[in-house]
């Protein structure tokens, strides 16, 4: 008698096979998994060779500078015969797309092939062998930043035959809807199309193009910088910090490791896009124990030295490097605080002597002050010293203000307040943009040297025959070739004229109410610093700016002052001109339009009006020039009414009682004989 299972027997050998399975079936699946994987990968392999024979049978369309590419699609592999028509993709089991891509790049003298198994959607496997063939030159997909530049890098086509088709229509579709071109303003995903016909059959092959941001902005910080423990808590940050961005979005910048304790500290600042495309660069503050800066008793700002500038001060044989614990200017004695850059290779101590040849750069420090209106009624008054009162730090105790009011049309008017006689300005040439400065440093002597190294210096001749743009960009360049931290910029018109209005003051030229002719140089040969007796012809010789004669050309009548200011080469300086109805002058007449741009002042010009010349600081009566010699004033030029209109120059700061002088209006100006002058700005 046979026994069967019994439920219990069964239900055991049921959970047994059960288990079996659990641990069986993975393990098969993952093997399955892994053999697909393996095939694909074959498949790949498989069209990569199909690619080499197809490479191999067209190779005039293969690119032949290192790193370009073509892109292909599978497509022209099937119609070639170097792949079956029904090759498919052994993990999903379907046909794999037509356009799938293939990209060949032409690198290290070898061609690589690279077959991209996620492109492609089409998966009709309808070949036609009479169609042309075609590829991309390039990608499949490009990209191109924001506001950058599409360069189409096109197609290329044969016919059956192998012969080559000039003729492929490139088309633009956005979002499905044909656009003329790509337009890189917006970020938005583009189609081209390219197709070639030949005997009744087209071809065609697509690429996408994206635009987008992976730029991070352009980030600029200043380098380190000293601070006195009591500058700490008004330091601002952001002071010379800016940051722009390939997008042309407002990019904000966010600092941190700033606080107000009295060490020394690295200040992290970060700007990021709205792609979070970031940039972060760093700074040193120093923390620094106040020096004991000698300050004279004018009320003068104390200069602020840029680097590789050392203080000098005149011994009465020679220039000594100063000392600025103890007196080395005074401007109550019109002895102007002087500085310099040495050769480069040249290095001094305190007390040594510096002779002339070791010095590259030479400035006179110009301190803020505000002066008192005399001219503001439009009348004539007699020749007077000009009441000027220094400034402290970059405070402005003026009770006149003066604003530009520049109209969308291009347009420029004068508003003042309280522009009467007696009432105080402060002179405009502190206020450099939107910073306000305690004093800046002028050329003592015009620009000698090259357009590749500007020198400043005495006994050379004066550079001359560039354009206005060619000065413009030798001087700023002159903070790069000598490692000073500061803005040089060629001297404006209102620059200019500060420096005059402080000669013609007790600080400079007048005693007792009695202002002395500045002397001029009118050296034949355009060498700096020579000084003719007051109102000479004299044009050959030179007086040294170091002899007696030769300090008659000086601002201050002594060494320290500044040189080459009346007559010699002519100082060109910058301005941005509006004619007599107030309207800017347009790009097209060699003007630049730039009337809020802290490099150029604005101010009225007529066509009748002198545009050079040469005479003496001091008369600031006169609105009509007079012929040189004239007993009457000295001036040099023809009958003309003086280049400003009647009210802006006693707030614009123009140099009425300074002479005439050569004003080049615009960075398109004409070659030209004169020369020109440096402001150094901290």
């Amino acid at each position: 008698m046979k026994k069967g299972f019994t439920l219990v027997e069964l239900l055991g050998v049921l959970i047994v096979l059960a288990v079996i399975a659990v641990i069986v079936f993975p393990l098969v699946n993952k093997t399955i998994k892994t053999n697909k994987e393996k095939l694909y990968n074959s498949q790949l392999e498989e069209i990569k060779s199909g690619a080499e024979k197809w490479a191999y049978a067209n190779i005039e369309m293969l690119p032949v500078n290192d790193g370009e590419s073509v892109t292909i699609t599978l497509f022209e592999l099937k119609k070639g015969g170097f792949l079956t028509l029904d090759i498919r993709n052994p993990i999903t089991g379907e046909l794999l797309p037509n356009d799938m891509v293939i990209t060949i790049t032409f690198k290290n003298n070898n061609f690589e092939i690279n077959v991209d198994g996620n492109s492609g959607s089409d998966i009709d496997s309808e070949v036609n062998k009479n169609s042309p063939i075609i590829i991309l030159n390039g990608n499949f997909i490009e990209y191109v930043e924001i506001n950058g530049t599409y360069e189409e890098k096109g197609a290329l086509a044969k016919d059956k035959d192998g012969n080559i088709i000039q003729d492929i229509q490139i088309s633009y579709q956005l979002n499905g809807v044909e656009v003329p071109s790509i337009d890189t303003k917006e970020f938005n995903t583009y189609t081209a199309i390219y197709s070639a016909t030949s005997n009744g059959y087209t071809s065609r092959i697509t690429r996408t193009i994206v635009i987008r941001d992976t730029t991070a902005p352009d980030l600029i910080v200043p380098g380190t910088i000293e601070l006195l423990k009591e500058e700490l808590a008004s330091f601002d940050l952001l002071e010379g910090v800016s940051a722009t961005d390939n997008s042309g979005e407002d990019i904000k910048i966010e600092t941190r490791g700033f606080d107000r304790l009295p060490t020394d500290k690295i200040i992290e600042y970060t700007a990021c896009d709205s792609h979070n495309n970031c940039v972060t660069k760093r700074r040193l503050v120093k923390v620094v124990k106040e020096e004991l800066m000698y300050k004279d008793n004018s009320g003068a700002n104390s200069p602020e030295l840029l680097n590789n500038m050392i203080p000098i001060y005149y011994d009465g044989s020679n220039w000594i490097y100063a000392d600025i614990k103890k007196e080395w200017y005074d401007y109550d004695k019109k002895e102007w605080a002087n500085a310099v850059v040495l050769n480069s290779g040249i290095t001094k101590n305190v007390g040594d002597t510096i002779s002339e040849d070791e010095i590259a750069l030479w400035y006179v420090w110009i301190p803020r002050y505000k002066y008192q209106l005399f001219n503001a009624n439009n009348g004539s008054v007699p020749e007077q010293e000009i009441q000027i009162k220094f400034e402290s730090e970059t405070s402005t105790t003026g009770n006149v203000k003066c604003t530009d009011a520049v109209s969308g049309s291009g347009t420029i008017s004068e508003i003042c307040t309280n522009a009467v006689n007696g009432n105080w300005y402060t002179h405009p040439a502190f206020t450099f943009g939107n910073q306000e400065l305690t004093g800046f440093w002028v050329g003592k002597f015009e620009v000698s040297g090259s357009t590749n190294e500007i020198t400043i210096k005495p006994n050379v001749s004066s550079l001359r025959g560039q354009t206005v743009s060619s000065f413009f960009n030798a001087i700023q360049n002159i903070g790069t070739v000598y490692s000073l931290n500061g803005d040089s910029h060629m001297m404006k018109n209102m620059e200019w004229g500060a420096v005059a209005y402080l000669s013609h003051s007790k600080y400079g030229t007048c005693t007792n109410e009695k202002c002395v002719e500045v002397g001029i140089n009118n050296n034949s040969s355009y060498i700096t610093g020579c000084g003719a007796a007051a109102g000479s012809l004299e044009s050959t010789s030179c007086n040294k700016y170091d002899t007696t004669s030769g300090m008659l050309a000086s601002t201050t009548q002594n060494i320290y002052g500044v040189y080459d200011m009346s007559g010699g080469a002519w100082d060109v300086v910058m301005g941005n001109v509006v004619n007599t109805s107030g309207a800017f002058y347009s790009s097209s007449a060699g003007f630049v339009v730039a009337p809020n741009s802290k490099y150029y002042d604005s101010y009225t010009y007529n066509t009748s009006y002198i545009t050079h010349g040469r005479g003496k600081l001091g008369d600031a009566t006169k609105e009509t020039l007079k012929t040189f010699g004239n007993a009457d004033d000295g001036w040099y030029g023809n009958d003309v009414i003086f280049p400003f209109s009647s009210r802006s120059w006693f707030y614009r700061g123009n140099s009425l009682i300074a002479g005439i002088f050569t004003v080049s209006y615009a960075a398109g100006q004409a070659s030209t004989s004169h020369s020109t002058r440096v402001v150094l700005v901290k």
